[in-house]
């Protein structure tokens, strides 16, 4: 392939994605607007459970790891 053709099809490659990009874009707009308000699942006093292990005695995982992952995912339950 000589080098015109290359940049041709690369350009046409790159276009095609952008706009499938843009399209699949614009479908999860329209999507994400016609949702119901979504409440936090934190809302309604629910409480995560507390870790019933201490994270500062495991092996090869950090304490912070442990906590900042529990932290994070636990209000997604």
């Amino acid at each position: 392939m000589i080098d015109t053709a290359k940049r041709e099809t690369l350009t046409l490659l790159g276009t095609a994605a952008a706009g499938a990009m843009m399209t699949s874009a614009a479908g999860a707009q329209n999507a994400s607007s016609a949702r119901p308000d979504v409440r936090s699942p934190m809302s309604g006093g629910r409480e995560p459970k507390p870790l019933t292990f201490d994270p500062a005695k495991l092996n090869g995982l950090s304490e912070k790891l442990i906590r900042s992952h529990w932290e994070n995912n636990s209000s997604a339950r």
